[in-house]
């Protein structure tokens, strides 16, 4: 996407200022020496810019306070709306949320670890997401996809001193 409109085979010319987006994950700002982009100073040296996720806790304690809406909201950003409309697997989500909880927050460093967890959790989904959108686009008829998964030992909710699941694509 070029500053938000698809650019599939049309060739464009780059002006100072666009943006545009590789995939899911990442967008580049097109900057030209000497030219200021909406009033900042600098044009960002060309980084890569990583998007934010799409819920993000003002403090770590908010993860442990989430409520309803937000809870659903962040749950629902990792796990997909086809899971959230499936009441059992928003059932399981949500219990799983409430073990994470209560297995970090008594730990020190807990709310961090619970936020690394789910931050990370984000930006593993966005990755398969943006994987299973170049498969359709590269072999549409071959019904291949890809989804996050966890991994965790037989009787036991995951592996280290935190006992967290591992991320795995399956």
């Amino acid at each position: 996407f070029l500053n938000d409109v698809s650019v599939k085979e049309k060739w464009q010319m780059l002006q100072h200022g666009d943006t545009l987006e590789l995939g899911h994950c990442y967008s580049l700002m097109v900057c030209l020496e000497d030219q200021d982009v909406s009033g900042q100073s600098s044009c960002l040296n060309g980084k890569w810019l990583e998007r934010t996720p799409s819920w993000k806790a003002t403090d770590a304690a908010d993860l442990y306070e989430a409520a309803g809406e937000i809870r659903n909201e962040l749950i629902g950003a990792i796990i997909g709306r086809d899971r959230m409309r499936d009441r059992d697997q928003e059932l399981a989500a949500q219990s799983f949320y409430s073990h994470l909880q209560a297995s970090t927050r008594s730990k020190v460093g807990g709310h961090q670890i619970l936020r690394a967890y789910i931050l990370n959790a984000q930006r593993v989904q966005k990755l398969v997401e943006e994987a299973n959108a170049i498969t359709e686009e590269i072999k549409p008829k071959s019904r291949l996809f890809f989804e996050v998964d966890c991994v965790a030992p037989v009787f036991a909710f995951g592996y280290g001193k935190e006992q967290l699941p591992e991320f795995c694509v399956r």
